[in-house]
């Protein structure tokens, strides 16, 4: 693996405690007793993707099913690395980095005429997806819920701060096997955070997610060169200049081999045959060939 961050440290100031001050109160601490993990087997994957499950299931996101699990076919995949946070004992967060690939990226599905631009010019992708946070809402959610309160602000802080250290390991793992560019989809409304934040821009007219039960979603790009020849850094991208993800993080990742996979074909192949009817049989073979 390769890292080439492509700027020095900056000289933006920061609390004893990490904090921005440069840029008025912007929270980058990971909230207390907070731990953050990269799944390092095929079960820990699958417990991360088993709350992206519940969350995506309350929040409309997706229907039911027998498995209770969520995931896409380009997150089992060799190239990838499941992220979650866990709270005494407990995973109440998570996010899948998705290095592009024969595959794809889930991405294609709505946007494959800008992702195979991209591809053209040469850009190494990588997708971020597959988050979910435990909390009923979260983000500028929350800041509509719950107004000014300050536990509700100390809630909104947290699960803000708990993206961005999760987003950390995702981009500074991307990073580290040489992609140009990150690509996400979000909600409309939350394209300002991941400016704010990161430097990402829109790169794609907003439209509606199948992956979603056909919410609203935009593209959003993050082209790590562009960002980082700033004279201003985003202050998450910033702090990630400052505080590297140590390269052994991804080492221990899963790497869904094959003989790993056999371990869990039932509930995998179960799974995804479910996210492809028109197959009459999901056998070992299909599934690792989804592993590259």
């Amino acid at each position: 693996m390769i890292v080439s961050l492509h700027k020095p440290i900056s000289n933006t100031p920061y609390t004893g405690t990490g904090q921005l001050i440069s840029r008025g109160t912007e929270v980058v601490d990971p909230p207390d007793h907070k731990q953050f993990h990269v799944a390092r087997n095929v079960t820990e994957a699958f417990e991360a993707w088993r709350l992206v499950y519940n969350v995506y299931v309350h929040s409309g996101f997706i229907f039911p099913n027998d498995d209770a699990i969520h995931t896409v076919p380009q997150a089992i995949n060799r190239r990838s690395a499941v992220f979650f946070t866990k709270t005494s004992g407990k995973i109440d967060g998570s996010l899948t980095a998705m290095l592009d690939g024969p595959g794809g990226l889930p991405l294609d599905t709505v946007y494959s005429h800008t992702l195979d631009a991209l591809r053209q010019r040469g850009r190494k992708l990588s997708e971020h997806g597959l988050l979910a946070h435990s909390s009923e809402v979260a983000g500028s959610q929350a800041a509509e819920c719950f107004g000014d309160n300050q536990d509700a602000r100390r809630r909104v802080e947290g699960v803000r701060s708990s993206l961005i250290h999760l987003m950390c390991r995702t981009i500074f793992y991307s990073m580290a096997m040489s992609c140009t560019d990150v690509v996400i989809g979000v909600h409309p409304k939350h394209t300002r955070f991941y400016r704010r934040a990161w430097g990402f821009e829109t790169d794609g007219p907003a439209t509606t997610y199948p992956l979603v039960n056909h919410r609203p979603v935009v593209l959003m790009r993050l082209d790590f060169a562009e960002v980082l020849a700033r004279d201003t850094v985003p202050y998450a991208m910033d702090y990630l200049l400052n505080n590297p993800i140590p390269l052994q993080t991804f080492t221990d990742r899963c790497r869904f081999e094959p003989t790993e996979i056999a371990q869990h074909i039932g509930t995998l192949g179960a799974y995804l045959q479910s996210l492809d009817p028109q197959r009459e049989n999901c056998t070992m073979r299909w599934a690792l060939r989804k592993v590259s």
